[in-house]
């Protein structure tokens, strides 16, 4: 029901927050290319994530007084580096959202996966936000912005490509394994 509603491939629910999700997400998609662009200001569980899986991370400026990312330097790293995946935060902690549809565009034909933390992001379905949905993974915390039971969250796979199979596994390394009937109820 969640992938039919998210308008994705599939959905995988997670009981152990969002962190859990990103650090699943990054592991299973990092595998054969450890090189990763992240925007400068995202969530500390990828800065954990880039220590625990010995990754390599070049940093997306961001342009502060517009809320924004810096789009030309998005340009000017993908064209010099080959990327697994770009990981975005949107909307961020303070509510502003990048344009997802220009990133897909400027990586279209580049072979980078587009992994957003949409940890609070949840009830953007709810708005025309719904329309800028373009990217491969999103994990969502279902906590922050809907009524669900704190740590309630999950991974949004809209690109048919990922290996859902892995990601699973992974899902299944980071998760903890006494599941809570409450949380995934409350999703």
């Amino acid at each position: 029901e969640l992938a039919h509603i998210y308008k994705a491939n599939d959905f995988i629910i997670s009981t152990n927050g969002s962190t859990c999700g990103i650090l699943a997400s990054l592991r299973a998609l990092t595998q054969k290319n450890k090189n990763i662009l992240v925007q400068r200001n995202s969530h500390k569980s990828i800065f954990n994530a880039i220590e625990l899986f010995d990754l390599n991370a070049d940093f997306l400026k961001v342009k502060i007084d517009e809320n924004d990312i810096d789009y030309e330097d998005l340009n000017e790293k993908i064209e010099k580096n080959s990327y697994s995946l770009i990981f975005l935060t949107s909307p961020s902690y303070e509510g502003f959202m990048i344009d997802l549809k220009k990133v897909k565009e400027i990586i279209k034909d580049k072979n980078i996966l587009l992994l957003v933390d949409m940890a609070h992001g949840s009830h953007t379905i709810l708005s025309d936000y719904e329309n800028n949905f373009s990217y491969d993974l999103a994990i969502t915390s279902f906590h922050k912005n809907l009524s669900a039971l704190t740590p309630a969250s999950g991974i949004i796979i809209k690109n048919k490509n990922i290996d859902i199979k892995n990601l699973r596994r992974n899902m299944a390394i980071f998760q903890t394994s006494s599941p809570s009937y409450l949380v995934s109820g409350s999703i």
